[in-house]
């Protein structure tokens, strides 16, 4: 499987840790195995705000969720990484914390998906940090329903790991989001 972590273009050079080629291989190995040899690089999101390990575990999931949505997914959508308070900053909700794992927002009219680089298991188990991403993801395509927000929160939470299992990128499941902000809500359970 060919994916870019430090988005150079070069597929064949090492730009994961040895721990995020095992979560990857465990959860899309549904994924894996039947796209084999399939060069995802050109299917994945840019990515700013943050360089090295995390950077690249995020692109490379943001390869494998866009080859599995088909190819022009992440058109017009970028990632952006940051800490709890930089992404409370940067879309001026203060109940951003730690346990928030991911945000939608627009900023200068460009649509960004937030991912927040202090939910740790974001970023040592690819089912949540694919999960993450399809949910965020998922909001520019409900992004005229947010009138009944709550409602339509976990309708889009089901769908997201509805595809994620669909896709093949959820072998190892993911696990339950919390936070101040999605506890308002219920909170949003584990995939099965």
């Amino acid at each position: 499987m060919g994916v870019d972590g430090n988005g150079d273009g070069d597929v064949t050079d090492k730009d994961l840790t040895n721990s995020q080629i095992a979560t990857m291989s465990e959860s899309f190995a549904s994924f894996i195995t039947t796209h084999s040899g399939a060069n995802l690089s050109m299917s994945g999101a840019e990515v700013f705000g943050a360089t090295g390990d995390n950077a690249n575990f995020i692109r490379a999931i943001s390869q494998f969720v866009g080859a599995a949505a088909g190819n022009d997914a992440w058109k017009g959508i970028g990632i952006q990484l940051g800490t709890s308070a930089e992404i409370a900053n940067l879309t001026r909700d203060p109940t951003v914390d730690e346990e928030t794992a991911g945000y939608y927002t627009v900023v200068n009219g460009h649509k960004v998906v937030a991912v927040n680089t202090d939910h740790k298991t974001t970023f040592s188990h690819a089912g949540n940090a694919a999960r993450v991403l399809i949910h965020e993801r998922l909001h520019y395509e409900w992004r005229d329903a947010d009138s009944t927000y709550p409602s339509i929160h976990h309708q889009l939470d089901d769908l997201a790991r509805q595809r994620l299992k669909d896709y093949g990128l959820g072998d190892t499941g993911c696990e339950r989001i919390g936070g101040s902000f999605f506890n308002m809500f219920g909170g949003y359970g584990p995939c099965k």
